[in-house]
Order: C-alpha cells, then sequence, then structure tokens
C-alpha cells in the first residue's frame, strides 16, 4: 500500500496487489490476482478489479467490473461499468454508466464511451 492510501475495512485481497499513494479503495471492494492501481486512484463501492492496470489519477465509479485490462491515466469509469478481458482503455478517457467495453477492444484517447 502507498502512503496515504485509505482501504475500507470490508475490502478484499488476493493476489500480488500493488496500491499507489493517496489512493483510495472503497466498501466490498474485491481485488485478485496481478493487480497495479496507481497514485490518487479512486476505486468505488462493490467493484471487483482481476489481472489488470489501473494508472494514476483515474476514478472507477460503483459496482463495475475490471477483468485483465488496463486502464490508462485520468480515467473516470462511472457506475456498473464493466471492462473485459485484453481491453485497453487509453489515457484520459470517460466511460459512461453501464457501458460495457467488449473483450480485445481499444479506446484511443480522450474519447467518451
Amino acid at each position: 500500500m502507498g502512503k496515504g492510501t485509505s482501504v475500507d475495512k470490508t475490502a478484499k485481497f488476493d493476489g500480488e496487489i500493488i496500491i499507489g499513494d493517496k489512493s483510495v479503495i472503497g466498501k466490498d471492494v474485491e481485488i485478485y490476482g496481478n493487480v497495479s492501481i496507481g497514485d490518487k486512484c479512486v476505486i468505488g463501492e462493490g467493484t471487483i478489479i482481476s489481472d489488470s492496470f489501473v494508472w494514476s489519477d483515474t476514478c472507477v465509479g460503483r459496482n463495475s467490473r475490471l477483468n485483465k485490462c488496463l486502464v490508462g491515466s485520468w480515467c473516470r469509469l462511472e457506475d456498473n461499468v464493466r471492462i473485459e478481458e485484453g481491453s485497453i482503455v487509453s489515457n484520459r478517457c470517460r466511460i459512461k454508466q453501464g457501458k460495457i467495453i467488449e473483450a480485445n477492444t481499444k479506446v484511443e484517447p480522450d474519447r467518451t464511451i
């Protein structure tokens, strides 16, 4: 855990997990496998992340699912977003509530989906 990172007592972890400085891990978050979360990230309540990378300054909304994917820096994923295996969400993207990024999709920088 990085310096100044806040982790809710209900969060669950299992695997090789790195969380950067000043990040917030919300209530009932589950993080499994090989996961890296950068500095100043917020992971919302009920989100599940497995075998994924989330770069710095990114906010993941509540009840989202990230599976074997990469999410760039300065991204905002709203509530109930699903990012499937092999997908890449590039820097400065916004993924709107309830959207699904299908497997092996690349979202170009600065896009709103």
